[in-house]
């Protein structure tokens, strides 16, 4: 799927958490957000993780031009922001994300690890840009 990665950037303390963009929710990874979320992360629903839409957040996607209704989920230390433009984008982007930065900083990687499901995918995520190095129109969204 076409999957748009950002990292918030900037300073302070959601430099480094990354951005997911869900275009098309139908798209396998997608539809399965929840699913990767809850099995990383052992938990029995979704709806047991933090969200929270911090104005710092807000501003940097402002900022960068992405006008669309996000969520940041946090559970732990893991932290991701998920994008899209209605409840069910942003969730399962958020969720995708959520789930990749949180197998990545488990002990014991699966879906990130070389190998896994999704170890390139993580690795676009842990190289993407920061909103604030690019103006995000919908024209120059960057999409690798």
């Amino acid at each position: 799927a076409n999957m748009k990665f950002w990292k918030v950037g900037g300073e302070g303390s959601y430099a480094d958490v990354p951005v997911l963009l869900c275009e098309d929710d139908s798209a396998p990874e997608f539809q399965f957000a929840s699913h990767y979320c809850m099995d990383v992360l052992r938990l029995d629903s979704c709806n047991d993780l933090k969200s929270s839409w911090p104005q710092k957040v807000q501003d940097a996607l402002t900022k960068a031009g992405i006008d669309l209704p996000w969520v940041l989920y946090t559970a732990g230390s893991s932290q991701a922001i998920g994008v899209g433009s209605n409840k069910r984008k942003y969730e399962r982007a958020g969720r995708l994300a959520l789930a990749l930065v949180a197998d990545a900083q488990s002990r014991r990687p699966s879906l990130t690890a070389r190998g896994g499901d999704f170890h390139d995918l993580a690795q676009r995520m842990w190289r993407a840009p920061s909103l604030s190095s690019t103006p995000c129109s919908p024209s120059v969204w960057i999409s690798q």
